[in-house]
């Protein structure tokens, strides 16, 4: 599990709590910086992600995520080829359509 937060004071990490005074405020990060920051703690939870399932996860589960993953790539390529010619193509490479009805 990833450590909660790196910027914590003693004060804050101590069991007894310290009453703040109203002329304290806390500084916020700027909005830029909070992009950037939420976009490095995405991805250091995939990574976390990905490091416990190399280490963690089975062989033979990987394989099996390995043939599932394939199966998904070729259900998406059968996809977008329906899409882009509208229908699995029956004759390539100009065999013609009359010999499929069996005339000659």
């Amino acid at each position: 599990m990833a450590p909660r937060s790196r910027h914590a004071t003693p004060a804050a990490q101590s069991s007894v709590a310290q009453p703040t005074s109203p002329t304290s405020t806390s500084k916020k990060a700027p909005s830029s910086t909070s992009g950037v920051k939420s976009t490095q703690d995405v991805q250091q939870i995939v990574q976390g992600i990905w490091t416990n399932y190399m280490q963690k996860t089975p062989q033979r589960v990987k394989l099996i995520d390995a043939f599932m993953a394939f199966l998904v790539v070729v259900g998406g390529l059968q996809f977008v080829y329906c899409v882009i010619a509208g229908n699995y193509v029956r004759f390539i490479m100009g065999i013609a359509a009359s010999h499929s009805c069996g005339e000659a």
